[in-house]
């Protein structure tokens, strides 16, 4: 069942904005191994619907070990992934990126714009979905609605 904050990992966060896009923000000083990355990987492809895009806002730094790293970008179903950097390494980031379904961000709503050129539909999308949920008072869905689209910047 996709709900928008559906129980997330120990590891990290994970926002679901719309079936197809989720936002990532791993914990601090995590290290990443293999089970961690099955994990990671196991909790998008159960909540989210291939094809799907994702945010990962780096706001913590994260570690692999060398397995880890070699997997972890290997997400069946990922269609782009936008990666947000905020700090002097964002320039030389995205030159180490090989992959044209990946793109380093310095802000969050760059992030979102490259991945879906129209943030009034994803707005509408959640929009909908909060109108939708039994599970939230009407107040509740306000409180939600206003957040989201403060970050959308509408």
């Amino acid at each position: 069942m996709i709900n928008n904050y559906v129980p997330s990992l120990d590891f990290a966060e994970v926002k679901i904005i719309n079936l197809h896009l989720a936002e990532v923000i791993i914990n601090k000083d995590v290290l990443f191994t293999e089970e961690l990355v099955e994990a990671y990987h196991n909790y998008l492809n159960n909540n989210l619907e291939a094809p799907f895009s994702l945010i990962v806002n780096k706001v913590n730094n994260y570690f692999y070990n060398k397995k880890a790293e070699k997997i972890i970008g290997n997400i069946n179903g990922v269609d782009k992934m936008a990666v947000v950097i905020y700090d002097r390494e964002t320039e030389t980031a995205q030159d180490k990126i090989k992959h044209p379904g990946i793109k380093i961000f310095k802000t969050r709503v760059e992030a979102l714009q490259w991945l879906s050129p129209d943030p009034l539909k994803i707005y509408k999308e959640f929009y909908n979905y909060i109108d939708n949920r039994n599970s939230y008072t009407k107040e509740e869905r306000k409180i939600l609605k206003d957040y989201f689209k403060r970050e959308l910047c509408f």
